[in-house]
């Protein structure tokens, strides 16, 4: 077992052989829309999106969700044609968006364990294809952070790209 600090002190978590230790952010008691709003990793263009597609209240409820969110740096690489593209057409955004929010309560260590191939629905009626190579985890290819931000209706984790 690790042990690792997070915002709410400090938290045990788990890791296998296989598969690494998470690190903890949060105590739970914010909506993933609240996780995104402030969290220290840097996540005001998804935020942004997120609030001009109008699907912030769809992360404040109930859910349960896990929201795979590419930071800044990942969405600074999508060509800037493509981002304007997706602002200027809203129900393309939301189902952009809605593909990176699994449904289902998802922590990195679920992920990591598993089937490689498995299927995932996600918020869009999109699946998403969990693969695993070298202990990491990716979803359509991208990368998920083994960060574990713990939110009232789900999760969130970063992303090293957008899913496609």
């Amino acid at each position: 077992t690790t042990t690792t600090t997070s915002t709410s002190g400090t938290a045990p978590v788990a890791g296998t052989k296989d598969c690494p230790a998470a690190t903890l952010v949060g105590d739970g008691s914010k909506s993933i829309y609240e996780m995104i709003t402030g969290a220290p990793n840097n996540y005001s263009a998804v935020k942004g999106l997120i609030d001009d597609a109008g699907i912030a209240e769809s992360l404040k409820n109930e859910g349960p969700f896990t929201l795979v969110a590419p930071n800044n740096n990942a969405l600074g690489a999508v060509p800037p044609a493509t981002v304007t593209a997706l602002r200027s057409d809203k129900a393309k955004l939301a189902e952009f968006l809605q593909t990176h929010t699994l449904i289902g309560r998802y922590k990195y260590e679920d992920l990591c364990t598993m089937a490689n191939g498995k299927n995932i629905l996600t918020l869009s009626g999109n699946t998403v294809k969990v693969t695993h190579q070298d202990s990491k985890v990716f979803l359509n290819g991208v990368q998920v952070m083994p960060v574990d931000m713990a939110a009232s209706n789900g999760y969130v984790h970063p992303l090293n790209g957008v899913i496609k």
